[in-house]
């Protein structure tokens, strides 16, 4: 069931045909998206509707388990189904419209309330069948949901089955879940089955990674929690993999097309250190400190990472390294992230 619970329908204020839709196009296309809604979501990073589908979700909330009321312990999330038997809404000073509804499935009643939704008026009416979702409370002695999802069944629900796993979005604030899976519904049923594949074959076969539209219908409307997870480590995958590209372009960017600084060395302040330290450098160490050294006298930009444990000297590398540069007519900076680590 891709349509997630109160999603928008394809035709309901859709600005114009999602066939002329390109990846590219504003989010100002998608019904109830404005100026102002617009600038809600770029404050999310989201400007394009290719920028609205690779806004993954934080968290999924599985609906499948529909609970009978008596079956409720208070302090779970669970989805109910019952009836709407009274209705009401009020004022409240300083927090505005209050509407409660009592839900009854001949099993008992849950009291459920919505501020700010007068609108709800019009649509959980006395008599109307209702599908919740929402964490469940007690309230002055009585099981209650405040603010919970909600989907209005029609008279017929013999074929109706819960939503299933249902998609939790980073949001801001005025910014519905309800929104957010509509949207996303109608950009899934535009461009899910034309999206270009950007992992070879072979790095996906080798990786055990699906493929690029699956995973993005996956990770927005699973059919389970695991297939979610699956999807969105292929996500995950394909983001970090274009971070290491970058890198590695510009590293070779670095070092093929950047002029660096010589810093050879005549060894006189390096081997004046050695030569008063109260121990010998290891042969890990020295080894180290011969590569350092040696890229540092090719010209080139140097990019090193030095690894190790706690205490097995890798500052006494560093300083060695300092030196060399010092003995070259540079300076050096040796930075810490703490300012103990900087006394010591």
């Amino acid at each position: 069931m891709l349509a997630p619970v109160g999603g928008l329908r394809h035709d309901e204020g859709v600005k114009n045909d999602t066939q002329s839709w390109t990846l590219t196009d504003p989010v100002t296309v998608l019904p109830q998206v404005g100026a102002a809604r617009s600038r809600q979501l770029e404050l999310l990073g989201i400007a394009s509707l290719g920028d609205l589908l690779l806004h993954l979700p934080h968290r999924y909330e599985d609906r499948s388990r529909v609970l009978r009321i008596e079956e409720i312990e208070p302090g779970e999330a669970c989805s109910v189904f019952g009836e709407v038997i009274a209705a009401t809404q009020r004022r409240i000073a300083g927090r505005g419209v209050l509407f409660e509804a009592k839900i009854s499935d001949d099993s008992g009643v849950l009291h459920c309330s919505w501020f700010n939704a007068a609108y709800l008026g019009d649509v959980l009416k006395e008599g109307v069948s209702v599908f919740l979702y929402g964490r469940v409370d007690l309230y002055k002695e009585r099981l209650s949901m405040n603010h919970p999802d909600y989907e209005v069944m029609d008279s017929d629900v013999s074929d109706w089955a819960p939503a299933g796993v249902v998609a939790v979005y980073p949001g801001t604030e005025g910014m519905s879940q309800k929104l957010f899976r509509g949207w996303i519904e109608l950009v899934l049923a535009r461009f899910s089955d034309s999206l270009d594949e950007r992992i070879p074959v072979d790095i996906r076969d080798r990786c055990g990674l699906k493929s690029l539209s699956w995973s993005i219908r996956q990770v927005h409307c699973p059919d389970n929690i695991d297939l979610a997870l699956t999807a969105r480590f292929r996500m995950v995958f394909e983001e970090f993999l274009e971070i290491q590209l970058i890198l590695a372009l510009r590293k070779s960017h670095y070092k093929t097309r950047l002029a660096g600084i010589e810093h050879a060395g005549d060894g006189h302040l390096t081997t004046a250190l050695l030569d008063s330290l109260p121990f010998d450098l290891t042969e890990d160490q020295a080894t180290v400190l011969r590569e350092i050294q040696s890229d540092m006298a090719l010209g080139k930009p140097l990019h090193r990472l030095l690894q190790g444990d706690v205490g097995s000297g890798k500052t006494v590398v560093a300083v060695l390294a300092m030196l060399t540069a010092l003995e070259s007519g540079s300076q050096s900076a040796l930075m810490v992230p703490t300012e103990v680590l900087a006394a010591q």
